[in-house]
C-alpha cells in the first residue's frame, strides 16, 4: 500500500514483471501497476490463524482490497478514519509522549511508556503509506481536490505531529524513557523518521518541479504565488533538514551505518539544482496549479511543526559515504546492543541505581 516518490504504487505487475513499473502516463483502469495479491493473502491467512495480530491485518486486506489487488479507495478511506480515532482518543499524541522519565522508574512505567510510543510509531507509520496511496489514487483521477486533502494530511502526520518531538529525542533519548527503554523504542523511531524524511523529500521534490517549471503551469504574471510557493519550499527543505540531523544524532549515538541518513542529505543538494528536474516524468501527475489559499494552508502547517524548534545549518560530520559505496537496505537497522546495553548500564552503576528494576521488560 506504498508508494514510491514519483506517485506510482510501489509493486509491479506480476504477470509480466517483478522488476519494472508502468510510466505514470500509461496507467489507466485496465492497466494498473497492482499485482494479483492471492499470494500474499494466502500467506497472511495461513499464518493469521495463530496470530491475532496478522488475524487483524488479514481482515483488513480483505476488507480493502479484492483478489485482483485492485483497492477498494472508498473502503481504505473508512479505515484510516477509523485509525485517525484511534489514535486521537486512545493513544494520543507523540508530543504528549514526550515528558522526562521520573527517577527511579518502576519497570512497569518504563514498559508502560515503551509501549505507548512504539504504538503510535507504528500506527503513524501504517497511516503514513495509507495516506500516500490514497493521494496518488486522486492523483490518477484527477481529482486534485481530494488528492491535496491527503497531501494536508501526509504533512500533519510528518511535520505537525513528529516534528516538533524529533530533536529532543535525538539529542537524548535515554531522557524521556530511560536507557531499557529507549533501547525499546529508538529502532521503531528511527524507522519512522527515516520514513517521514522520505515522504518529506516527495512533497519537496514536488515543490522543486513547480517552482522550476513555474512559468509553464502557472504564468510569469502570477507573482504571489511564486512568493508563496519560495516560501513554502524553503520550510519543507528546512524539515528535511531537521530530519537529516535528527537521524544523524541517533546512528552516531548507536553506531550504525550512515548512509541511510546521507542518502537524505544527498538528495536535497540534488533538488536544488533545477536542472535535476528537467524530465518529463511527472508531467500528467505534477502539472496541476496550487492555489494561494492551498499554499497558505500548507505554511501554517509547516509553521506549526517548526514553532518550538531552533533550526541552524549544522553539521554532524563529513560524508563517510559515496557512490561507491555497496548498496544497504533503506529499513535495516542493525543496532550494537552490547555496546549500547554496557556504555548505558554503567551510567546506572554511576547513579547507583538498580538494573532489576527494569525485568519487568
Amino acid at each position: 500500500m506504498e508508494a514510491t516518490l514519483i506517485g506510482t504504487p510501489l509493486v509491479a505487475i506480476r504477470s509480466t514483471s517483478t522488476k519494472t513499473l508502468l510510466p505514470v502516463g500509461d496507467l489507466t483502469s485496465e492497466a494498473s501497476n497492482t499485482p494479483n495479491v492471492e499470494l500474499e493473502m494466502a500467506i497472511v491467512s495461513f499464518f493469521g490463524n495463530s496470530s491475532p495480530l496478522l488475524a487483524t491485518l488479514r481482515d483488513m486486506i480483505e476488507l480493502v482490497s479484492n483478489k485482483t489487488g485492485t483497492t477498494k479507495v472508498s473502503k481504505l478511506a473508512e479505515y484510516v478514519q477509523l485509525m485517525e480515532t484511534l489514535m486521537e482518543t486512545v493513544l494520543g499524541t507523540l508530543k504528549g509522549k514526550l515528558t522526562t522519565m521520573p527517577k527511579n522508574a518502576s519497570a512497569i512505567y518504563v514498559h508502560h511508556k515503551a509501549l505507548s510510543i512504539k504504538s503510535l510509531l507504528n500506527y503513524g507509520t501504517f497511516l503514513l503509506s495509507l495516506y500516500t496511496h490514497i493521494r496518488v489514487y486522486f492523483e490518477h483521477k484527477n481529482d486534485i481536490q481530494m488528492a491535496f486533502h491527503y497531501e494536508k494530511k501526509i504533512i500533519q502526520l510528518t511535520v505537525t505531529e513528529l516534528l516538533p518531538i524529533v530533536t529532543f529525542i535525538a539529542d537524548d533519548p535515554k531522557q524521556y524513557y530511560g536507557p531499557m527503554g529507549a533501547l525499546v523504542t529508538t529502532k521503531f523511531f528511527i524507522s519512522t523518521l527515516q520514513r517521514s524524511s522520505f515522504t518529506g523529500l516527495s512533497t519537496l521534490t514536488r515543490l522543486r518541479y513547480h517552482l522550476h517549471h513555474y512559468d509553464a503551469i502557472y504564468g510569469k504574471e502570477d507573482t504571489d504565488t511564486h512568493f508563496l510557493l519560495q516560501k513554502v519550499t524553503t520550510k519543507s527543505e528546512i524539515c528535511c533538514k531537521i530530519y537529516w540531523q535528527s537521524l544523524r544524532r541517533l546512528i552516531f549515538q548507536f553506531q550504525m551505518d550512515p548512509r541511510p541518513a546521507e542518502k537524505i542529505r544527498d538528495t536535497v543538494e540534488f533538488l536544488s539544482d533545477g536542472t535535476n528536474l528537467n524530465t518529463g516524468a511527472f508531467d500528467k501527475i505534477w502539472r496541476f496549479r496550487y492555489t494561494k489559499e492551498q499554499l497558505s494552508e500548507i505554511i501554517d502547517l509547516y509553521d506549526s511543526g517548526l514553532e518550538d524548534i531552533s533550526y541552524s545549518e549544522e553539521s554532524f560530520g563529513s560524508s563517510t559515504s559515496s557512490s561507491t559505496d555497496s548498496a544497504s537496505p533503506l529499513f535495516d537497522f542493525n543496532i550494537d546492543f552490547d555496546y549500547v546495553a554496557e556504555s548505558w548500564m554503567k551510567e546506572l552503576d554511576d547513579a547507583m541505581i538498580s538494573p532489576d528494576i527494569f525485568l519487568g521488560i
